[in-house]
């Protein structure tokens, strides 16, 4: 977009905001306008020309607006009495000086609803990680980028994001200025087994999947912060306002719970099948159950963990450093059962296990570094235990 056709479109658009008539996606433009610190310039202008440019002739703004801005600007600054309408010269600039930042009373705000669940993020369903030989985004559901065979630099580009690959095992997303789609593109990052992958989202959030992990998320995230995570991540959120409004939060759904933040950061477990749990490291975050029958919601302080397990929640107090040694290169098995031991090594070695076979009983401790062969990690099983197991090609099972 040159800088004519920029300037003719902030131009519309504030006509638009005083109006009344912006529509939805003209309402999330206008906030990204708002955002954007290289409009500065054309926003001062605007409101010269507004200004030079009124007279008493012209026709007032709607009296709902006149009377909002009038009473949360004018009336701040004098104890004159309260006047039902105010003419465009005294209107264009209080709008323009609250936009700008030079008065901090007024802010937008997208209305709540715009966006249905299925517009915000991608559905849940899962993801058969087996097929998948490398990570991978998609985009829509339809184009599929392999991320080992791009180099490094952007690698796609639309009217919400420019996604680069910023280094071997990353890829960062940085949002545009641009019009804003009336219907939600989406995106999702999966990595499949043996890998670990980062992902740096348009807010400066850092995400950490771990082997058999997706993230997904829509164009919408640029207002508002809300992903979906399968499988494992530690996030690392960006503390976001908007025009000194609230906090922006951050928001993460899994299948069983979803979990909202403003600045903090957090490990994330919700492999399907397996006990979810959240482990927070620093800030604040609220764990909001999914299913009907556990609604409370839980505040977590740093330190501890809240897990789902059998349809009941526990928060206890845990090392968290043991929550997050896989960032590090480690498993960490604290007290676990052979079959749990069994699904990280899986996903991380690649292979099948034949879970019926294994004996249950005892439980496993231990730090094993993840750059042990598969072979290694056996014999230390097998040594720490009566356990017998055998490999066949890719299958593992016990022979107790």
């Amino acid at each position: 977009m040159g800088l004519m056709q920029k300037k003719e479109r902030i131009y519309y658009l504030f006509s638009q905001f005083r109006k009344s008539q912006l529509s939805v996606t003209e309402l999330a433009e206008w906030k990204l306008v708002l955002e954007d610190p290289t409009t500065e310039n054309v926003l001062n202008d605007l409101m010269e020309d507004l200004w030079n440019n009124a007279n008493d002739d012209i026709a007032p703004l709607d009296i709902e607006n006149a009377q909002f801005i009038y009473q949360r600007v004018v009336l701040q600054k004098q104890n004159s009495s309260r006047q039902k309408i105010l003419y465009l010269k005294w209107i264009a600039a209080a709008a323009i000086l609250l936009i700008v930042g030079a008065i901090g009373f007024y802010t937008l705000t997208i209305p709540k609803g715009h966006l249905t669940k299925k517009d915000a993020v991608f559905s849940l369903e899962p993801t058969d990680y087996t097929t998948v030989d490398q990570p991978i985004l998609y985009i829509e559901g339809n184009k599929k980028i392999k991320l080992d065979d791009v180099a490094l630099g952007k690698i796609y580009e639309d009217n919400a994001f420019v996604v680069s690959k910023i280094k071997e095992g990353a890829v960062e997303y940085k949002a545009k200025f641009q019009n804003i789609s009336s219907r939600a593109i989406q995106y999702k990052l999966i990595v499949p087994r043996k890998r670990t992958y980062e992902i740096c989202l348009s807010d400066g959030t850092k995400v950490q999947l771990n082997a058999e992990s997706s993230i997904s998320f829509s164009d919408a995230f640029r207002f508002d912060r809300i992903v979906a995570l399968d499988g494992e991540g530690y996030f690392d959120v960006t503390h976001k306002e908007y025009l000194r409004s609230k906090p922006s939060p951050f928001s993460v759904k899994t299948e069983k719970q979803k979990v909202t933040v403003l600045g903090t950061a957090f490990n994330m477990r919700a492999y399907r099948k397996e006990t979810e749990s959240t482990t927070l490291l620093r800030g604040k975050v609220l764990v909001e159950p999914l299913a009907e029958k556990t609604s409370q919601k839980h505040e977590l302080v740093p330190g501890q963990q809240l897990k789902f397990e059998n349809n009941t929640i526990f928060v206890n107090r845990v090392d968290v450093d043991r929550s997050i040694s896989w960032l590090d290169g480690d498993f960490y098995f604290n007290g676990i059962r052979l079959d749990q031991v069994m699904r990280e090594l899986s996903r991380w070695y690649d292979i099948d296990v034949d879970y019926k076979s294994l004996p249950n009983t005892k439980k496993f401790y231990g730090k094993i570094r993840r750059t042990s062969s598969i072979e290694e990690i056996l014999v230390a099983i097998e040594s720490t235990s009566d356990v017998k197991l055998i490999m066949k090609g890719r299958r593992i099972m016990s022979l107790n």
